[in-house]
């Protein structure tokens, strides 16, 4: 109740919609960070526009996040749902920059979604993925490390995430393109194997290029982990994480987005982990309720690979009236 009370406040604060702008400006590629069970809540440079706000504005958004992974292997399984859901705000304050933070809700568990991921491959004869090695809506996140030890990381439910800090700032923007530098912090957050517990850091850079009603985007980044062990997991001390992404638009408020996110693991010493990840992102922008609707559904093309199998995220973001 108190969370229905809440959107409804956000809606009346914010502005009419301005739909014709919406149809003629690209909007870029939803935002999800990684819901991957092995990666501790780890900072992460998935898709995103790059493009700022202008001075002194203010934008939030609400997401929520849901991911499913099954991986079954002899030396390690993910086999669990993991979701989230996040409040952040980004302000201008100036006309090359702007400031965000954002704040985390994580949950871990057995889920609901196995019965239907797996009636899905069945209807249309897709692998199962050795999801017939374990029951529905189980939950089992362990293995074996390098050295012949196991970890296990029973801990299930909702803990605070990691809270996030940004700053982006534009090297040039144009009407039809633009390159902006991009540097992010995360913090501790409450103990837990879905969390860090020390500082971590990222540095990267992203541009985009408008043709005529196609849009680009690609970017690139480095990350520093500062807390590199967790419940007998390790961590490597950098990763990079890329992207490239194009935008669309379809009938006259729709906006589609298909995004391509590739990395390097962030872990060290589990028994054959991959060595990197990579998804592959279709999400979709719409004008609504004041502000902009955002839907992402997020697959990974190598099932048993280093990334929850498939996650859904539903967003909403608005300007507040001044």
């Amino acid at each position: 109740m108190r969370a229905r009370i809440l959107f409804a406040v956000l809606i009346l604060l914010a502005p009419a919609p301005a739909q014709g702008e919406f149809a003629e400006r690209p909007q870029g590629p939803v935002r999800a960070d990684s819901l991957y069970a092995l990666d501790g809540g780890h900072l992460s440079f998935p898709p995103r526009s790059g493009k700022l706000l202008a001075s002194s504005e203010l934008q939030i958004r609400i997401s929520g996040s849901l991911a499913n992974t099954s991986i079954i292997r002899d030396q390690y399984r993910v086999d669990t749902e993991s979701r989230s859901f996040a409040v952040s705000a980004a302000w201008g304050i100036g006309q090359d920059t702007d400031m965000e933070i954002e704040l985390p809700l994580r949950w871990r568990g057995g889920g609901v979604l196995d019965p239907l991921i797996d009636g899905w491959h069945q209807a249309f004869g897709m692998p199962r993925g050795r999801r017939d090695r374990v029951g529905d809506n189980e939950y089992d996140v362990s293995g074996y490390l390098d050295d012949g030890s196991e970890f296990d990381f029973a801990d299930q439910g909702s803990v605070l995430g990691n809270p996030r800090f940004g700053v982006q700032h534009a090297l040039w923007q144009g009407d039809n393109g633009g390159a902006t530098l991009h540097g992010e912090v995360s913090i501790p957050g409450q103990t837990s194997s879905q969390t860090h517990t020390g500082i971590d850091g990222l540095l990267g850079a992203s541009i985009w290029r408008n043709w005529s009603d196609l849009t680009g985007y690609a970017g690139l980044a480095v990350g520093a982990i500062g807390d590199r062990d967790l419940y007998g997991v390790e961590y490597k001390p950098l990763f990079v994480e890329g992207y490239a992404a194009l935008e669309y638009p379809v009938l006259r408020k729709l906006r589609l987005s298909v995004a391509f996110w590739v990395g390097s693991s962030k872990i060290s010493n589990v028994q054959d982990h991959p060595e990197s990840f990579g998804t592959l992102d279709v999400g979709a922008k719409l004008p609504g309720a004041g502000g902009v609707f955002e839907f992402l559904v997020r697959e990974n093309p190598w099932p048993q690979e280093g990334s929850p199998d498939v996650a859904f995220t539903l967003g909403w973001s608005f300007q507040p009236r001044s």
